[in-house]
C-alpha cells in the first residue's frame, strides 16, 4: 500500500471518484447517463439509509451504478481534480484504499461512496440552495436523513472507520456543514425532522400534574422515557398561550421546535443531552425531555455544605463529604463549565442564560460534575421581538432575577444582545457563586440596587471564606474571573484561554 494518501476530505472524495473504482462498466455507465443536480442531490436522502446495514451483498449492480453515477456528478462543480500533478500518481490509482476494479463494491466501498456524495453536496452552494427549497414531505425526508447520519457521527468510530485518513477538523467541519444545512432546510420548509419527536410508546411514564421542580421559564415533572427517570420540561408560555389563535401557537411551536432542533446537535460530557419533544398527542402542550438529574443544580448544591461536611439534601438522600473533598469537586465543576462553553462557542452557540441554576450537577464514581443546560432559550424568552416572550420572567421589585449575573452592556440603557463576551461575565459570576454558596452582590436586597451599580462600573467583592468556609483561591481563578469582569467586552478572555489558565 502507498503511504502518499490525501488526508483533506475534498481531495480524498476526487480521488477515490477519479480512482476507476468500478473500472469500464461505471465509466461507460457515466458517459450514457450523468443524473442531473436535483436527481443527485435529492435521491440521496433515500440511498443513505444504506449506511446503517451492515452486508450490503443484496445490492444488485444497477443499483451499485446509480450510486457512483449519483456521487460522481458534483465532482466537477465542487472537488479538485484528482489529475492536480500535488496530488501524484499514487492518489489516483488509489492504491493505499486497497480498492481494485471489480464489478461489484464492498460494503465498505458503498458506505465510503455514500458519505463522500454527500460532502460534495455539503461543499456545493447550487446542491444546498436546491435543497433548501423541498417543502412539505420531501423536505421533511430530506430532514430525517440528515439528522440520522448527524446522529450516526456521534460515534467518531464509525466514520473514522471509512475515512481514516481525515482529521479530526476535517470530520468536525463536515459535521458543522451538516447541521448548517439541517437548520436552513428546516427554516425555509418550516418542517422538522420527525425523529425530533419522541413516540408515544417509548415514554413509559407520564409526567404527573403536579410539577416536582420549577425553572426560570418552565415547570418541570418528573417521568420516564426508555426505562430511564426522565424530566419533562414545560413552558409556562405555552401554558399561559393555550386559547392562543391558532397561528400565533403555531408560530410559537415553530420557534421552540427549531432551537430544539439546534439542542438536538449538542454533544458533549459538560452539556446536559436533549432527548427530543414529546407531546401527549397533536395540538397538547409540549415537553422537552432531559435526564433527570438527582444531584439537582449547582446553586443548591453549593449551599449544602454545614459544619466541614457538604449534605445533599436534594432528592437522593444524605450524601457525605469532607469540607476539603467539596471544593476538588467545585474545581472540576468549574472547569467542566468552562468546557461547556468553549465547546458551546466553538460551534457557535452562545448560551444567554448562565447561573447555578442552569447548571446541573452529575454524580459518576463519586465524583461530581457540571452539566449546562438551558442555552440559547434565554433569548427566545426575553426578546420582546421573539414570539416566546415571556414578560413574566424580567424580574424586579425585591426579587432576585438573573440580573446578578447580567453584563453591563445587557442591562439599561444598552440591552445588548448576550454574545461569547456576556457568556465569560456570567462565568465569573458563577464561580463566585458556587464557592460562596451566594447569589452575586448578596449585600443588595434589590435587583435595581445591583443594575445601578453594575453600569457604574461596581463588580464583585471578593468573598473570604464565604458562609460555608470555602476560600475562593485568588490565583489563578479569582484573577481570571475579574478579566471577565471587564466593562469592555473586548477585553474579557475566551472560554478557551479560560479553560487553559485553570487547567495549569
Amino acid at each position: 500500500m502507498s503511504n502518499d494518501l490525501p488526508t483533506d476530505l475534498p481531495t480524498l472524495t476526487s480521488a477515490f471518484l477519479a480512482s476507476g473504482l468500478a473500472g469500464s462498466d461505471l465509466q461507460s455507465s457515466v458517459s450514457e447517463w450523468t443524473p442531473t443536480l436535483s436527481d443527485s442531490v435529492e435521491s440521496w436522502s433515500s440511498k443513505s439509509l444504506l449506511l446503517y446495514q451492515d452486508n450490503l451483498d443484496h445490492l444488485s449492480l444497477p443499483e451499485q451504478d446509480e450510486i457512483k453515477r449519483n456521487s460522481t456528478s458534483l465532482k466537477q462543480d465542487t472537488l479538485p481534480s484528482a489529475a492536480d500533478p500535488q496530488f501524484g500518481q499514487d492518489v489516483v490509482r488509489l492504491d493505499g484504499f486497497g480498492y481494485d476494479q471489480r464489478d461489484r463494491l464492498s460494503t465498505t466501498e458503498i458506505h465510503t461512496l455514500i458519505v463522500l456524495w454527500l460532502q460534495s453536496i455539503l461543499v456545493s452552494k447550487e446542491a444546498q440552495e436546491h435543497i433548501c427549497q423541498l417543502r412539505g414531505d420531501a423536505a421533511k425526508a430530506y430532514l430525517d436523513a440528515l439528522q440520522k447520519f448527524l446522529d450516526w457521527m456521534r460515534d467518531p468510530r464509525r466514520i473514522v472507520a471509512i475515512l481514516p485518513t481525515s482529521s479530526d477538523q476535517e470530520l468536525r467541519d463536515m459535521r458543522r456543514r451538516g447541521i448548517r444545512l439541517l437548520i436552513s432546510l428546516s427554516k425555509a420548509s418550516e418542517e422538522l425532522p420527525p425523529s425530533l419527536f419522541i413516540p408515544k410508546p417509548e415514554v413509559d411514564r407520564r409526567p404527573g400534574r403536579d410539577a416536582d421542580g420549577v425553572g426560570g421559564y418552565a415547570d418541570i415533572f418528573k417521568g420516564s422515557y426508555l426505562g430511564r427517570l426522565t424530566a419533562f420540561k414545560r413552558l409556562r408560555v405555552f401554558v399561559e398561550n393555550q386559547n392562543a389563535d391558532p397561528d400565533r401557537k403555531r408560530k410559537m411551536q415553530t420557534m421552540l421546535f427549531q432551537e430544539a432542533l439546534v439542542c438536538r446537535q449538542i454533544c458533549h460530557p459538560s452539556i446536559l443531552p436533549f432527548h427530543g419533544v414529546w407531546r401527549e398527542k397533536e395540538g397538547k402542550l409540549p415537553y422537552l425531555l432531559a435526564p433527570w438529574m438527582a444531584h439537582g443544580n449547582a446553586h443548591k448544591f453549593s449551599q449544602a455544605e454545614r459544619r466541614g461536611h457538604v449534605i445533599d439534601r436534594l432528592v437522593s438522600g444524605a450524601v457525605s463529604l469532607p469540607s476539603h473533598a467539596y471544593t476538588r469537586h467545585l474545581e472540576q465543576q468549574l472547569i467542566g463549565v468552562v468546557e461547556g462553553l468553549a465547546y458551546l462557542h466553538q460551534e457557535g452557540i452562545i448560551h444567554g442564560d448562565l447561573t447555578g441554576k442552569n447548571i446541573l450537577v452529575e454524580e459518576s464514581d463519586g465524583a461530581y460534575r457540571a452539566q449546562l443546560c438551558d442555552f440559547g432559550l434565554a433569548i427566545l424568552f426575553t426578546s420582546p421581538s421573539s414570539q416566546l416572550y415571556y414578560q413574566s420572567n424580567s424580574s424586579g421589585g425585591g426579587e432576585r432575577g438573573t440580573i446578578r449575573w447580567m453584563a453591563p452592556e445587557t442591562l439599561f440603557p444598552q440591552y445588548s444582545k448576550p454574545s461569547f463576551e456576556t457568556d465569560m461575565y456570567q462565568f465569573a459570576c458563577v464561580a463566585l457563586e458556587l464557592y460562596s454558596g451566594q447569589d452575586p452582590f448578596s449585600e443588595y436586597r434589590h435587583d435595581v440596587e445591583v443594575l445601578h451599580a453594575v453600569t457604574a462600573g461596581t463588580r464583585p467583592r471578593h468573598p473570604g471564606a464565604g458562609k460555608y468556609g470555602r476560600t475562593l483561591p485568588r490565583t489563578p481563578l479569582w484573577d481570571v474571573m475579574e478579566q471577565c469582569w471587564k466593562q469592555t467586552p473586548l477585553d474579557r478572555p475566551t472560554a478557551t484561554v479560560v479553560l487553559r489558565k485553570l487547567q495549569n
